[in-house]
């Protein structure tokens, strides 16, 4: 509902309930999605998505591994832990990585220093690229597609 002038009267807009009820995590994939295929979106904010969508991919995916609070060097720290048993032993090395090239931006400012320089949006699309693959939410470069027997894709 929305106000418009009068005598307080509102007019009814038409919304998709889907749209509403979107998780974070959702909207989040969105903007990493944008950022990767168009560079829609501030890069400085773009790079704090990158670390939400990882950390909350891996504790919804590994529930058993991860606690709900963990975050992503947390998580590389428990890989490192539990070497050879961990599900995630194979995306070690990725996930820390993410972590590396995104650490210093999610702390914020020294205030008594000057100001980091802003993130540089052909680094960061390559990081955001590697998240979405990490996820699975992209196939790798030179991923093959699935091809029914009859040689038409899937429906």
């Amino acid at each position: 509902m929305e106000y418009s002038d009068g005598d307080e009267w509102t007019a009814a807009k038409h919304v998709r309930l889907t749209d509403l009820c979107r998780s974070d995590h959702s909207k989040r994939l969105d903007k990493l999605l944008a950022y990767a295929d168009d560079r829609q979106g501030d890069p400085d904010d773009i790079v704090l998505h990158v670390r939400q969508v990882i950390e909350t991919h891996f504790r919804r995916s590994y529930t058993a591994y991860f606690p709900h609070n963990r975050n992503l060097g947390q998580m590389v720290w428990d890989i490192d832990h539990h070497v050879g048993t961990h599900p995630c032993d194979g995306v070690r090395d990725r996930m820390d990585a993410l972590n590396s090239a995104t650490c210093e931006n999610h702390h914020g400012d020294d205030a008594d220093v000057m100001p980091k320089k802003g993130v540089d949006p052909d680094e960061l699309k390559v990081i955001v690229t590697d998240a979405l693959e990490l996820i699975g939410a992209r196939r790798t470069a030179g991923a093959a597609v699935p091809v029914a027997a009859s040689g038409a894709a899937p429906a």
